[in-house]
């Protein structure tokens, strides 16, 4: 492998997390960002493997350095919304998921994600709207949860 060439250390990386080998990924996506100190995706790549490693706390600060290289990136904040999710912090999950939507309102999975989160604050309504404005938007919705969904908004 070139040792100076970034994208072999994060396609490793990727390769490492998917056979949950956590370590070396991690690794591999630390000498990546020597490489590339100022990667938004690569930071996003070593947020997501903190977070299937369930350690929110690091891939939040993953996320967040992401965040600060590329505050248009709609995918950091949607990653960092679900790390709060897990970590029970439904406010700032739910301004990050906010913050993925407005950056790119396109894609549906922050609008179900967001869902999710109002459906549990017993936010019926909103949480049927953000559900419903997903399926429009092709994010996988489950028929059945939307219909739970819209009976819990009374629609």
């Amino acid at each position: 492998m070139a040792p100076d060439n970034k994208d072999n250390y994060v396609n490793r990386a990727y390769a490492y997390s998917g056979s949950k080998q956590y370590e070396q990924g991690v690794a591999d996506f630390n000498k990546a960002l020597e490489l590339d100190p100022q990667s938004g995706m690569i930071y996003i790549g070593l947020g997501t493997l903190y977070y299937n490693n369930r350690d929110y706390d690091k891939a939040i600060t993953n996320f967040t350095k992401a965040t600060e290289i590329d505050p248009a990136s709609a995918k950091a904040y949607k990653f960092r919304g679900d790390a709060y999710g897990q970590q029970g912090e439904d406010d700032k999950a739910v301004a990050d998921y906010g913050k993925a939507i407005e950056l790119d309102p396109k894609d549906g999975e922050p609008y179900f994600s967001r869902a999710m989160i109002y459906y549990v604050k017993e936010d019926f309504q909103k949480a049927w709207e953000d559900a419903n404005n997903a399926k429009k938007l092709g994010a996988s919705v489950d028929e059945e949860v939307l219909a739970e969904f819209k009976s819990a908004a009374g629609k």
